[in-house]
């Protein structure tokens, strides 16, 4: 059955397009991912123009913030036609044969290109861009993954199918719609996690994680950096903000929330909740750190050259080093049980943090002496760390981190606890 819906036309490089609204529940019943088509499979991999579908990714993350929140919004998906050979388009410009008459004459340049497509009903759209997005509304309207098994923390949303997403319409031509699919991929540039972490509302950690760096009198925002994760050494900045939300997010694990991924549809009273455990830890790691206080000890200019000399001698002028702090004084508290966050810290300041210390080497230092980041350090360090500060070890985890510090060789010793 046929369909007029309004359009706009444009035209860029030799793709002709037209600029339209779908409802969502039009969208999922016409569009085919490209690997359901006849004769997917057969294409070799210079002739694919899309890559699998995350599923993970689109029952974890995508489907469930279409589901559950009322804010949702998204930009305009690209989608290729197919069977396309009845569909026509009439701009405004030509009835009434685009006089004046009919027409005003301040319109009739922009008439040209607005107007109405005509689908006769066979039509059928490929996603070229937006395929996870476009699969994500289908979970989110029916609460089930492709198999019909319920979907953990997504209710099926009925109004989701009123909803209109701009598309954007191009006729289908496996060899351009390859073309179009690497060129918005390659040239699109994301986010950084930084940016990601300032504009999510969804994110509960992250939120309190941007509350905790607006209390200028326990860590002023000048003096965490929020475009990366990783300082250099002549960086003024005590920290970053995905530092923050790392260690952040192990607070709220280890103290009040134990829930996988990310804790996006937290309540109120956990938001609150969130936000105390997280500014106590802080507050107390902040004041009784020594290396910590003395690096925000004055958060102007004048303390630069400071941050500067803690970084280029202690770990702890580090993200990786500070991560893996909070971590292990996490673990400390966890299996120290009777012994004071305050004696926890004293034994934290009594580790020698310093670079040039032999026992930090294949732990937060390469062999080369660079220090290490990224998640499997923070594991290792914040273990070693722990066991610094008086955690006896279960014999698995001491041969873990012997075996992770050392590899073969068969003698090397963890150092002495501090205690």
């Amino acid at each position: 059955m046929p369909t007029t819906i309004a359009a706009l036309r444009g035209q860029f490089g030799r793709f002709e397009y037209w600029l339209t609204t779908m409802h969502v529940e039009e969208l999922v019943n016409k569009v085919r991912m490209p690997k359901d088509l006849p004769g997917w499979d057969a294409l070799t991999l210079d002739e694919r123009y899309q890559r699998e579908i995350d599923m993970s990714r689109v029952t974890r993350e995508i489907a469930p913030y279409f589901a559950n929140n009322p804010d949702r919004f998204t930009g305009s998906l690209v989608l290729a036609i197919l069977n396309d050979d009845d569909l026509v388009f009439e701009p405004l410009g030509d009835f009434g044969g685009g006089t004046s008459a009919t027409i005003p004459r301040a319109y009739q340049s922009a008439a040209v290109d607005l107007g109405f497509l005509t689908l006769q009903g066979h039509e059928l759209f490929v996603p070229l861009d937006g395929q996870h997005r476009a699969k994500a509304f289908e979970i989110a309207m029916l609460g089930t993954d492709e198999r019909g098994r319920r979907i953990p923390g997504i209710k099926s949303d009925t109004d989701l199918a009123r909803d209109s997403v701009a598309v954007i319409l191009v006729r289908f031509e496996p060899e351009s719609a390859r073309r179009i699919f690497s060129k918005i991929n390659r040239y699109a540039k994301p986010t950084s996690r930084g940016e990601n972490l300032i504009t999510d509302d969804d994110d509960a950690v992250a939120v309190a994680t941007r509350n905790l760096v607006s209390h200028p009198e326990l860590l002023p925002a000048n003096l965490v950096r929020f475009q990366s994760s990783m300082l250099n050494q002549r960086a003024p900045e005590f920290t970053t903000l995905a530092t923050l939300y790392d260690a952040n997010m192990a607070i709220v694990r280890a103290c009040c929330w134990h829930g996988r991924g990310k804790p996006e549809n937290a309540s109120d009273a956990q938001r609150e909740l969130f936000e105390t455990e997280i500014e106590r830890v802080w507050s107390l790691l902040l004041e009784e750190i020594l290396l910590f206080a003395d690096a925000i000890r004055d958060p102007s200019e004048d303390g630069d050259a400071m941050r500067i000399a803690i970084r280029a001698e202690s770990l702890l002028g580090h993200p990786s080093g500070q991560l893996s702090l909070v971590r292990g004084f996490l673990l400390m508290r966890e299996r120290c049980v009777g012994v004071s966050d305050l004696e926890l810290c004293k034994r934290l300041n009594s580790i020698d943090w310093r670079r040039r210390s032999e026992q930090w080497r294949g732990v937060l230092l390469s062999p080369a002496g660079r220090v290490m980041s990224g998640r499997s350090a923070s594991n290792g360090a914040s273990l070693f760390i722990a066991h610094l500060g008086g955690v006896e070890l279960t014999a698995d985890e001491r041969a873990w981190l012997i075996d992770w510090i050392a590899g073969d060789d068969e003698n090397y010793r963890l150092p002495d606890p501090v205690v």
